[in-house]
């Protein structure tokens, strides 16, 4: 499947990525549209945001 990674500051590629494995009590979505938050917008910058994350990661889930 395909992923927005951020890759480094001010920096996202589509990356081809493993679809995860489903586990007991989880479901896998197919998603059409998708947006963005204050956080993913802070780490894009190169701003802490409110999670720790160190590229390369998937903004998001």
């Amino acid at each position: 499947m395909e992923a927005l990674v951020l890759t480094g500051t001010n920096k996202l590629e589509v990356k081809s990525i493993e679809k995860p494995e489903v586990k007991p009590n989880e479901v896998l979505i197919h998603t059409a549209f998708a947006g963005i938050c204050g956080t993913d917008h802070a780490l894009y910058a190169g701003l802490p945001g409110s999670a720790d994350a160190v590229p390369p990661i998937v903004l998001g889930p």
